[in-house]
C-alpha cells in the first residue's frame, strides 16, 4: 500500500490481556528493538509513554531490547512478554508473510484511527531523509535532489530500498523536540540537529 512519509509506533498487548490503558502498563514485561536507534521499533513509544506521565525504564518489570520486531510479536502472542513495541505495518507484513494467523491475536493499545493507512499508538513521524550538511555545493544539492524525486517508479534502487518514490522533504520539527527530550546519544541533543550543525533534508522516501 502506500503509505507516503509518515511512520509511527504500536503498542501492543494479547487479545485477551488485561492491559487495556497506557496506565496499566505498570509492572509489565516489555521488549523494544533499540533503545537509542529504533525510531518506530522503540523511541516514538517511549516518547510517548513519557508525554503520558509513564517511563518504561521505572514502571516497567522488564525492560529489553529485542532486534527482531518478529520475535517481539510472537512472544507477545505466546505469552513471555505482556507488551511489544513495533512500528507499523509490522503486523500487517507478518500476517502476509504468514508468521501470524490473524490480527485477531493482538491488540493495539490507544490505538488511533485517523486517515493513515495503518493504525498506531503514538504519533506520526516523518520518514528517514536524505540529507544534506551546510558544506555541500548547493549545484550538487539541488542536483541530487531532481534526481531522487525524479527516479523512474520500476527503478532498481526504490525496490532495494523498499521504497516506492521520493517526495520533498517533510517538517522535521516533530523529531527535532522528540530528540532534544529524550537526549538521544546519536545526536547532539544540546541544539537543534538540523537546523544548527547545517544539516538539511532533501527528499524523504515514501513507503510501500
Amino acid at each position: 500500500p502506500q503509505v507516503g512519509t509518515k511512520f509511527g509506533g504500536l503498542i501492543i498487548v494479547r487479545s485477551d490481556s488485561n492491559i487495556y490503558k497506557l496506565k496499566d502498563l505498570q509492572g509489565k514485561k516489555a521488549a523494544c528493538v533499540a533503545f537509542q536507534t529504533a525510531a518506530a521499533g522503540c523511541i516514538f513509544q517511549i516518547y510517548h509513554l513519557l508525554q503520558h506521565g509513564i517511563d518504561p525504564f521505572l514502571d516497567f518489570s522488564s525492560f529489553v531490547e529485542n532486534k527482531s520486531q518478529d520475535k517481539i510479536v510472537l512472544d507477545v502472542v505466546n505469552g513471555k512478554i505482556d507488551v511489544g513495541f513495533i512500528r507499523t505495518g509490522q503486523l500487517e507484513k507478518m500476517l502476509n508473510q504468514g508468521l501470524l494467523e490473524n490480527l485477531e491475536q493482538l491488540r493495539i493499545l490507544e490505538s488511533v484511527k485517523d486517515e493513515f493507512f495503518y493504525t498506531h499508538t503514538t504519533e506520526l513521524y516523518p520518514e528517514w531523509p536524505i540529507a544534506a550538511v551546510k558544506a555541500t555545493d548547493p549545484q550538487l544539492v539541488a542536483a541530487v535532489t531532481d534526481a531522487l524525486l525524479n527516479i523512474p517508479a520500476n527503478h532498481p534502487a526504490l525496490a532495494a530500498a523498499k521504497i516506492e518514490k521520493f517526495l520533498p522533504a517533510e517538517d522535521y520539527g516533530s523529531l527535532d523536540k522528540l530528540i532534544e527530550t529524550l537526549r538521544l546519544k546519536s545526536w547532539d541533543a544540546n541544539r537543534d540537529p538540523f537546523r544548527n550543525s547545517g544539516n538539511r533534508q532533501q527528499a524523504t522516501g515514501s513507503r510501500e
